[in-house]
């Protein structure tokens, strides 16, 4: 019980305390609406080379290539 007393004495302090002025709201929405905007992009930042779909190939070659002592 104590506890709960000793818990909403901050709270009812805080509701009784008078609150700082805001500043002007022009000030704040200033930067959103700013008329500078960043270039489009030139070109594509990512390349994408087509592939034809193929039957599953065997993948262990290629693991083995790039292993450990594998040669890649």
């Amino acid at each position: 019980m104590i506890f709960r007393i000793a818990a909403t004495v901050p709270l009812v302090l805080a509701d009784c305390a008078t609150l700082p002025d805001l500043p002007e709201t022009a000030a704040l929405i200033e930067p959103a609406v700013s008329l500078q905007t960043a270039p489009p992009p030139t070109h594509a930042i990512v390349t994408q080379k087509s592939r034809r779909i193929e039957a599953p190939a065997d993948w262990r070659s290629l693991n083995d290539a790039q292993g450990p002592g594998g040669g890649a």
